[in-house]
């Protein structure tokens, strides 16, 4: 596992060894699967302060949804509350004498000290991660449990290679931006989540959920290393749903990089609206004196007319660039 792969993956790996069915857990994956991260936070939040435990009575459901907990705040760029809540798990683990979801949630707790860029605590807790799945294939194989001593294997595998990318991929490179995503897609989600005032900047490159992307042009999709985040300004990314950008070369499923703006687009200008009773959408904004334009980027989609002070329209964002994962 790289160390830019998400808490997303430990999720699953926990499942995979889920030791009970409840319905709590099967909610939640549902969501997982569909990127809801703010939706899973609000579920478990909820969960907890009505008294999980009495419901359910089991440590190692309680452990699976504060391990979903510290994903989503994890994917939500919450480092502190995602580090509170993967050590919940790994105490909720420990109680229930799974080992192997201990090692997942720990290693966890490194990918949120390399996301805040803390190298030197990361790879501390990777190594502990490494002796406990060690220990795993051991003792795994003393019982003939040849499967499950293969997957920790694996999984010391990986974490060597994290590791050892802790020291070759951090050289000569400059301090990161760190920003949220929001999880519900927008047309072409959950409410907008912005970072604190504390953002480092960067150029070229941003980290989000730990992972490492490139930004790239609109219209070009060229690799856009000129552009620097200002720490005066808000930003937040956002995945696009649909084709109606097509012919601006932003395409469905794309991650936009979004600058927070509440005042109308410049002429021309790809932004983030919200019309009232409707999701999110990207769009090109024109105007006139007395008229709103929103147009697509596909003849197939009419374009939107608003009078200029609509009551029902407003600008959520001005469109940056688009994220692609970088390589190491």
């Amino acid at each position: 596992m790289r160390y830019q792969e998400s808490a997303n993956e430990v999720i699953r790996l926990i499942l995979l060894n889920q030791k009970t069915s409840s319905e709590l857990i099967d909610w939640a994956e549902e969501h997982r699967q569909r990127g809801d991260w703010e939706g899973i936070r609000k579920y478990w939040k909820s969960q907890f302060e009505n008294a999980l435990r009495p419901l359910d009575g089991s440590d190692y459901v309680e452990g699976v949804g504060q391990a979903y907990l510290g994903a989503a705040y994890y994917r939500l760029g919450e480092w502190e509350k995602a580090l509170d809540h993967f050590q919940r798990a790994e105490q909720m683990f420990f109680f229930e004498n799974d080992w192997y979801s201990v090692g997942l949630v720990h290693m966890a707790q490194g990918l949120v000290y390399r996301a805040q860029g803390d190298s030197e605590k990361a790879r501390i807790v990777y190594q502990q991660s490494q002796q406990i799945f060690s220990g795993l294939v051991n003792k795994c194989k003393t019982l003939l449990v040849m499967r499950k001593a293969n997957q920790c294997a694996g999984l010391c595998g990986r974490l060597r290679d994290m590791i050892e990318q802790l020291t070759t991929s951090d050289s000569g490179q400059g301090p990161l931006h760190f920003i949220p995503q929001i999880g519900v897609t927008t047309a072409a989600g959950e409410p907008l989540y912005m970072p604190g005032e504390d953002s480092q900047n960067a150029t070229g490159k941003i980290v989000l959920g730990g992972t490492r992307y490139q930004l790239l042009s609109l219209r070009e999709r060229k690799p856009r290393n000129d552009f620097v985040l200002s720490p005066r300004d808000k930003y937040f990314a956002t995945t696009v749903h649909g084709d109606s950008m097509i012919g601006a070369k932003i395409y469905h499923g794309d991650l936009l990089l979004v600058k927070k703006q509440d005042s109308w687009p410049e002429l021309r200008e790809i932004a983030v609206f919200q019309e009232e009773d409707s999701g999110p959408m990207v769009k090109i904004f024109y105007k006139t004196e007395d008229r709103i334009y929103l147009e697509s980027a596909n003849p197939k989609y009419r374009g939107r007319i608003y009078d200029k002070d609509s009551p029902t329209l407003g600008t959520i964002g001005i469109v940056i660039a688009i994220l692609q994962e970088a390589g190491d």
